[in-house]
């Protein structure tokens, strides 16, 4: 809690999208779970867009963010 509200996470995302970005990756997926609405804030703020739920990873119903 004493990091929350405080960008650390925005910031990260932002560093692994530039390190993705430089081995030439061209489609990054991020997921959360259905109500993690810091997470998902995250996802928006870094301009990926919403795909949907899904199932694909961890066997659990997930919400699923692009960026193309």
């Amino acid at each position: 809690p004493d990091s929350w509200h405080r960008g650390y996470a925005t910031e990260a995302a932002r560093g692994a999208l530039q390190l993705a970005d430089s081995y030439g990756l061209t489609e990054i997926f991020a997921i959360a779970w259905p109500g993690n609405d810091p997470s998902l804030a995250v996802m928006r703020r870094l301009g990926m867009s919403y795909l949907g739920r899904t199932d694909r990873w961890y066997d659990r119903e997930a919400e699923c963010y692009v960026l193309r």
